[in-house]
């Protein structure tokens, strides 16, 4: 589960308040058996990749991990990641009708 989370460099990544380097750590704690440990990670990635329904550069890299995270909760605990995911996805299909965007051009915009 998870698999290669570390292989990402999050520290180079910005979420809403800098670095990424928390991200590893509540993407990790969504699967958390204690439910509160499990919601207050994804308030803080609600916070920190979905901003006021802004995303940022380490948005991208959690989608994946998030995925799979929904996939393995049990359905009243996926809910809330699905939620997320929804969320980031109306944002960047938005962006990219908006500002007739392909895939390759978002994710460079994402990346700047």
């Amino acid at each position: 589960m998870l698999d290669g989370l570390d292989d990402i460099d999050w520290e180079t990544l910005i979420h809403a308040y800098g670095p990424a380097s928390d991200i590893p750590d509540d993407l990790r704690a969504l699967l958390s058996p204690d439910e509160k440990t499990a919601t207050n990670a994804l308030w803080r990635l609600f916070g920190n990749i979905h901003h006021q329904g802004t995303v940022y550069m380490a948005t991208p890299p959690a989608i994946p991990f998030l995925t799979e995270s929904a996939l393995a909760l049990p359905p009243d605990r996926a809910a809330g990641v699905v939620d997320l995911l929804s969320a980031m996805l109306d944002y960047a299909a938005d962006l990219m009708i908006e500002d007739g965007l392909t895939v390759a051009a978002f994710r460079e915009k994402m990346r700047a």
